[in-house]
């Protein structure tokens, strides 16, 4: 059952029906892919107030609002509040890529990404692609 952390968290007495943990499923399994997103966008600001600067992450944050708001009004009409779910965690996704690559650009001497980091992330993706097949596989 694809509900179950839905279940757990918000079944029994919460009054949750088999509908509402299905949307709140829906919601989950939309914030859920950009989690990585959320947490390295505070190392990437914190790497910017470091050197001083804070109009740089002000500026892509603004931005991303405008971005966030746009998605929301497209998804929100087919998906409903997963919809906005979706688009958060696309903003995040992107701000993310913005942050990185202007941090790169603006602050780091040496590469972000080196060939030990790239083999750690590949391995990181596997265990998660490995996790997802157990996850969703049949049983």
């Amino acid at each position: 059952m694809k509900d179950d952390l839905t279940a757990v968290l918000f079944g029994g007495k919460t009054g949750f029906g088999a509908p509402e943990l299905a949307r709140s499923a829906a919601v989950l399994a939309g914030f859920a892919p950009a989690v990585w997103a959320y947490s390295l966008n505070h190392v990437f600001t914190r790497a910017f107030y470091a050197k001083g600067d804070t109009r740089t992450p002000m500026a892509v944050a603004i931005a991303m609002v405008g971005l966030n708001l746009t998605l929301n009004l497209a998804l929100i009409w087919r998906f409903r509040e997963a919809g906005l779910a979706w688009a958060t965690a696309a903003s995040a996704t992107v701000q993310c890529g913005v942050l990185g690559i202007l941090c790169r650009q603006r602050l780091l001497a040496e590469p972000l990404i080196d060939a030990e980091t790239i083999h750690a992330t590949l391995r990181i993706v596997g265990a998660g692609a490995l996790m997802c097949l157990a996850v969703l596989g049949p049983g």
